[in-house]
């Protein structure tokens, strides 16, 4: 019988030990795992400008007497003599999209020249003023709903103010300088489509 107690007892301690051995051994193995990062959003940007603008054409006797400067939206303020019939002057510049968003073009506006300063043919010399506005050969008189696309977009205009040719005397200042005025242009552009990211 006491060898019967025995063996019991050294069953149970041997089961106790294995148990024990088991757990110890699941409790070795941990992980943790981790992502940490950080996000942005670009701002939106909106940037229709004028650029490039080169230097003055002119032709027959035309003077340029302070050239344009360019400064974001505004193209200005120049000032020029037309000094005979067959004169005019032309000013190349782009308008360009820098900004994220597709920009249609929605409005033009160019001033009719006026003409003023005293001078008995000062109607006559206006009449025979031009002041015109050129995409490539195109003439236009109204914006035509084009696109700059985002980022890239560009187009490139001729803006010629001409003292037409002509022998008619009545389109010639009679005694005193005349000044011509009414001169601005204005375009519009409005934005088309959603938000276009920049390339990297």
């Amino acid at each position: 019988m006491d060898k019967t107690r025995n063996y019991l007892i050294f069953g149970v301690l041997s089961l106790v030990v294995s148990l024990v051995a088991v757990s110890l051994a699941y409790a070795g193995f941990t992980a943790t795992l981790n992502i940490t990062g950080t996000g942005a959003v670009k701002a939106a940007k909106w940037d229709v400008h004028f650029a490039n603008l080169q230097p003055v054409t002119k032709t027959g006797t035309a003077v340029e007497n302070t050239a344009p400067t360019v400064n974001g939206t505004t193209l200005g303020t120049y000032s020029v003599t037309l000094n005979a019939p067959g004169d005019a002057v032309t000013y190349t510049f782009d308008v360009e999209n820098k900004g994220n968003f597709a920009a249609k073009w929605t409005g033009l506006t160019i001033g009719t020249p006026t003409c003023s300063g005293g001078d008995a043919n000062a109607t006559g010399v206006c009449n025979n003023i031009t002041y015109e506005l050129y995409e490539g050969s195109t003439k236009k008189t109204s914006a035509d709903n084009s696109i700059l696309a985002a980022n890239t977009g560009k187009k490139t205009y001729k803006l010629i103010l001409t003292y037409k040719a002509s022998n008619d005397p009545s389109v010639l200042p009679a005694s005193k300088d005349v000044t011509i005025g009414n001169l601005g242009v204005t375009f519009t552009y409005t934005q088309e489509g959603g938000y276009v990211a920049p390339s990297a």
